[in-house]
């Protein structure tokens, strides 16, 4: 049987994980341990010793967890408030009760789990994103190697390395993580303008919407404007820099590059920001399913 090294912290942990075992409702600060027989089962091997009591790793932890956000998936599901009030007792050196103490070892454990298992294998039934599914998940490693690797990591205080090592690799994954960054900036900016209804536009062709169309693509950056050329043509000529960046466009989102605004671009670029956002979540849910390194 595993029995705790004598001091009061383990002693309270080792409590802790007793009630986590027998009782059906664990909390910790208000939040809800979602894995516990994983987290007991590390404490267990670990003789109950704390590794969450230096606001170093919880640091990282914290900003581990709000990075999430790039990866499609919410800080809120991995206990992220209720971690952010134990950092702050930490550096306010608060005078914690030893089950408050034993209470931040369960929750950042199991957030650290949580999250990590999430990063490398997904969050949702895949068929649920696509009736069509038909993709191998990523190759799980066993238990004990699974948690070698975890309980390597948090003693060495690795934990955003952790979090790099489970994401795919592929340079596709890491643009996807920029594109969701990227877009969110975009909607806190307040998004991009509709291109209005009308004829097909065609380069060479002056038209009102031109204006718009510009302002569109220069806020996705397939538009650069080159420094002194804003006066160089008509506001609503239809000029050669925006039939490149029109094309850039359509190639961008799968559409043929013909540098024509018609029904099917104009809908492609009217499409509302907050949508192109969880376009982009559910491509981070298939890569973690599929980018097998």
């Amino acid at each position: 049987p595993v029995t705790a090294v004598a001091n009061p912290l383990a002693e309270a942990i080792r409590d802790r994980i007793d009630h986590l075992r027998y009782e059906k409702q664990q909390d910790a600060r208000g939040a809800h341990i979602i894995v516990p027989e994983l987290v007991a089962k590390y404490f267990e091997a670990q003789q109950f010793q704390p590794a969450w009591q230096d606001s170093a790793s919880l640091d990282e932890l914290v900003a581990s967890i709000e990075d999430l956000r790039n990866d499609g998936l919410d800080p809120n599901d991995y206990h992220v408030e209720a971690l952010r009030s134990y950092r702050l007792d930490v550096r306010m050196q608060t005078q914690l009760t030893l089950q408050d103490r034993a209470d931040l070892e369960l929750l950042a454990t199991d957030a650290f789990m949580l999250g990590l298992y999430h990063v490398f294998v997904g969050k949702v039934d895949p068929v649920k994103l696509s009736s069509q599914w038909n993709f191998s998940q990523r190759p799980i490693p066993s238990f004990e190697e699974a948690m070698q690797r975890f309980s390597a990591r948090l003693a060495a205080g690795e934990i955003r390395q952790a979090f790099d090592s489970v994401r795919p690799s592929h340079a596709w994954y890491q643009r996807g993580r920029d594109r969701l960054r990227e877009h969110r900036a975009i909607a806190a900016a307040g998004g991009w303008p509709s291109v209005p209804d009308g004829p097909t536009l065609k380069p060479g062709m002056s038209d009102p919407r031109v204006p718009v169309l510009r302002k569109r693509l220069e806020i996705t950056r397939d538009l650069v404007p080159a420094p002194g050329t804003a006066a160089a043509a008509p506001p609503d000529l239809y000029d050669a820099p925006l039939e490149q960046a029109v094309k850039a466009f359509q190639e961008r989102h799968g559409l043929a590059p013909d540098g024509a605004i018609g029904p099917g671009t104009r809908a492609a670029m009217n499409v509302p920001v907050e949508q192109r956002i969880d376009q982009i979540r559910v491509n981070l849910e298939r890569g973690r399913w599929t980018l097998h390194e």
